[in-house]
């Protein structure tokens, strides 16, 4: 049975590729055969749920999507039978555990989840015990039980915590350090806490988890040839006008395409719900973006993260790194979808992240393409982002980039050597639409620090303390600001002493700056862009 379902899985996932009636046919008969061969665990069910999400996402039919379902279904029946033992772990498939580390946020978010049943498989102490968070956290009456002698489960029978509520003691502790963030993530990391999160509804699985509200698309084929130019340039439509309904599954399903792959990233973990837009674009392409609330995001630079749906289910996933005209950026998809439409789903990210924060230059690091990342050497995907305008960075390598590319359009079958691959690895590459501005973070950062030990001779707490009353003066005082924009003045005031910004027009901007760092991270954009324009 293990075979048969490997076949049925490869014969399907081929049939993804072919289109029209006979698209129709082979695809209904191959589904139709399904019926007939039994489920199994392990490699195969994986392989099997891969093909059915590829053939869902790239819906050539709607008269397939309830034989699609039907299969879907069966599986998750399977997996409820089996109680997640039908595969190993972190697969993403209905009722199957997720055993992993989370960050304090997020674990926070799943506890309170009436879908999810989340539990502690081990505090490693890495770096700090729990008795060293909990000399921190405990009630004064109850201190001494840490200097007691007590190993880690000493001192939690000691204080009357069993297994069961292990996990909502920890994170009722760690509140207690609510008011400095930074100390709380860093404790928590410390004590490397690994847990068990078990869904307990098909509808937390890869199989299943989709935004209800966009359009679905039914393809005639798999655009692998396009203008990229022409997308890059093409309009962007407006955000979709979102009820509170819709923005709260959008968040849910964004956080659970990072839950059901055991991966985390800051901007889905501190989603700024303002923040959060979703464009709804060609062939079935949504692209929601969001940032992070005021307190976690960087100095000076926006992180805006993304989550790519196709006919509403999460296909990639990934962040830029904004700040002005530029960005990092980075682009990861999902394993299911790998083979499909990978060059337009990058494009239309650059187009939207183009035209929605202004961004005419996108750098890529190195492990996107190859750097530890052996997969990126063997796919040669290098390649596929100079084919799309990327090139690399330092003069030595844009050469020989351009003296490969020579070679493979003359010679029938040339391919690039795994060293010369691994040579492209020594540089960012960069999409350039128009001249970037010459600031950048790193610069910005050199010069506070150059600033700070010249004018002060290194004391930061003075520094920052004269920088603030210098810039609340100019701009009338400190009283409208709120305690949480006082970080960001801190940041803007640094910056405007290090440059020496005196042109009022300019001050005036930064002074604005300030409150939109905190809400509203599409403003702070626009307004950065102004500043560099001046």
């Amino acid at each position: 049975m293990f075979g048969k379902l490997l076949s049925i899985s490869k014969a399907l996932r081929e049939a993804g590729s072919v289109f029209g009636e006979e698209g129709f046919a082979l695809k209904k008969r191959l589904l139709d055969n399904c019926r007939g061969i039994a489920l199994t665990g392990g490699n195969a069910l994986i392989a099997y749920s891969e093909s059915l999400l590829f053939l869902r996402v790239y819906n050539s039919d709607v008269r397939l999507n309830g034989l699609i379902e039907r299969e879907m279904n069966r599986v998750a029946a399977f997996m409820r039978t089996r109680k997640g033992k039908a595969a190993g772990e972190n697969d993403g498939l209905p009722f199957q555990p997720i055993r992993t580390r989370f960050s304090l946020d997020f674990l926070n978010w799943l506890s309170v989840r009436n879908d999810v049943s989340v539990r502690i498989t081990s505090i490693n102490e890495s770096e700090a015990t729990l008795n060293d968070v909990l000399r921190l956290t405990l009630p004064s009456a109850e201190r001494e039980l840490t200097s007691a002698g007590h190993d880690q489960d000493g001192i939690l029978e000691a204080l009357g915590i069993n297994e069961k509520n292990k996990l909502e003691f920890i994170l009722d502790q760690f509140s207690a350090l609510s008011a400095r963030k930074d100390v709380a993530d860093y404790l928590f990391d410390a004590l490397d806490i690994q847990v068990e999160v078990l869904p307990k509804r098909k509808e937390v699985s890869k199989l299943f988890i989709r935004l209800s509200f966009v359009d679905e698309f039914v393809h005639a084929d798999i655009q692998r040839k396009f203008d990229h130019i022409e997308l890059l340039n093409r309009p962007l439509p407006d955000a979709l006008s979102l009820t509170d309904e819709q923005q709260n599954e959008a968040i849910r399903v964004i956080r659970d395409a990072m839950l059901l792959n055991a991966r985390e990233t800051d901007p889905a973990t501190y989603l700024e719900e303002n923040s959060l837009r979703i464009y709804q674009l060609e062939r079935g392409i949504s692209i929601a973006f969001f940032g992070m609330y005021g307190l976690r995001q960087l100095a000076y630079e926006s992180y805006i993260g993304y989550t790519l749906f196709k006919n509403g289910y999460p296909v990639s996933y990934g962040g830029g790194w904004v700040f002005g005209n530029r960005s990092l950026f980075g682009i990861n998809i999902f394993d299911a979808y790998r083979g499909g439409e990978s060059g337009l789903i990058m494009c239309q990210l650059l187009r939207t992240y183009r035209q929605a924060f202004g961004i005419d230059y996108f750098e890529v690091e190195p492990y996107q393409y190859g750097a530890d990342n052996p997969d990126g050497i063997k796919s040669g995907a290098f390649w596929f982002y100079y084919r799309y305008g990327f090139r690399p960075i330092n003069k030595a390598l844009h050469k020989l980039a351009a003296d490969e590319a020579a070679k493979i359009a003359s010679r029938k079958g040339y391919r690039s050597s795994e060293k010369t691959l691994i040579r492209f690895t020594g540089s960012n590459i960069a999409l350039t639409i128009s001249k970037p501005q010459s600031l950048t973070v790193a610069q910005i950062s050199e010069r506070v620090t150059k600033m700070i030990k010249t004018e002060f001779k290194g004391k930061r707490a003075v520094a920052v303390e004269s920088c603030v009353m210098d810039f609340a003066e100019a701009c009338g005082g400190i009283s409208h600001f709120h305690d949480h924009e006082i970080r960001v003045l801190e940041e803007i005031a640094l910056f405007a002493r290090a440059f020496k910004v005196s042109d009022q027009k300019q001050f005036m901007l930064l002074e604005n700056l300030v409150p939109a760092k905190v809400g509203n991270p599409y403003e702070y954009q626009k307004i950065w862009l102004e500043f560099f324009s001046k």
